[in-house]
């Protein structure tokens, strides 16, 4: 990507924007949608597993529910659950069952994320 931070690619003739990870965070920052945090590292450098796979699984959710430009709201309503059930998964604080991550997931894939 050079020094830009920003670039476009395009793809099966589809355009999409790469951001440094850098960049996408300050984005999200400033819209005041953070990413859940990562549990602290121990002495040797690792994370307790559950915390840390609660925060990776919400951080997904919220990349993909952004780039597709969906609220909390339609993206429940799309898969099926309830709003406080995609905010409580996206701050990870909440363990999801199977089934509603597989919902979510094919609300995301129609949407094209």
């Amino acid at each position: 990507m050079g020094n830009s931070a920003m670039t476009t690619v395009t793809i099966d003739r589809k355009r999409y924007v790469l951001l440094r990870e850098k960049e996408f965070e300050r984005i999200i920052r400033n819209t005041g949608q953070g990413m859940p945090a990562l549990p602290p590292a121990n002495r040797l450098g690792r994370r307790p597993a559950l915390p840390t796979m609660l925060a990776l699984v919400g951080r997904k959710i919220l990349r993909r529910r952004l780039a597709a430009g969906l609220s909390q709201q339609e993206l429940a309503r799309r898969s099926g659950v309830r709003a406080e059930t995609v905010c409580r998964l996206e701050a990870g604080k909440h363990r999801p069952q199977r089934g509603t991550l597989a919902r979510i997931d094919a609300a995301l894939e129609k949407v094209g994320v």
